[in-house]
């Protein structure tokens, strides 16, 4: 396996203010739709707004933590790539999925096209049996 060059991952955390907390609630938007596509019961995810310092990173989180950065820049973007971005973000922190080429939702590159129907086979697939159903 090809090991990828460190990246810097420096980040600014941002101080909440009336704007910030506008930027804050599209994250919390997308990602309460994707509670609601897997219809379960899902770990509660501390959202940070962050400057990268880089200018080129969308968001960022660990694997398998509860815990994801996404960018101001979110801001201008449209509503499927606000999805897209926080989904991907989502599917490291729930459950511990790494990048794989080609794929809709997990690929290490933005490529700008968004498909809300294959995103939501692969969150679908990557949640599995992790969580327990709502209702069952």
């Amino acid at each position: 396996m090809k090991k990828n060059k460190k990246q810097d991952f420096s980040r600014v955390v941002l101080t909440m203010d009336s704007d910030l907390y506008r930027v804050r609630r599209l994250v919390i938007d997308a990602l309460y739709d994707a509670r609601r596509v897997l219809g379960a019961d899902l770990p509660r995810v501390k959202v940070r707004i962050v400057s990268f310092e880089d200018g080129k990173l969308l968001g960022m989180a660990f694997l398998g933590k509860n815990d994801i950065c996404i960018s101001r820049g979110c801001e201008g973007w449209s509503a499927d790539r606000v999805r897209s971005v926080v989904w991907h973000e989502l599917a490291h922190a729930w459950f511990g999925a790494e990048h794989t080429e080609g794929c809709p939702l997990m690929g290490a590159v933005d490529n700008g096209k968004y498909d809300r129907a294959a995103e939501e086979r692969v969150l679908r697939t990557l949640a599995g049996d992790s969580f327990k159903k709502k209702g069952k």
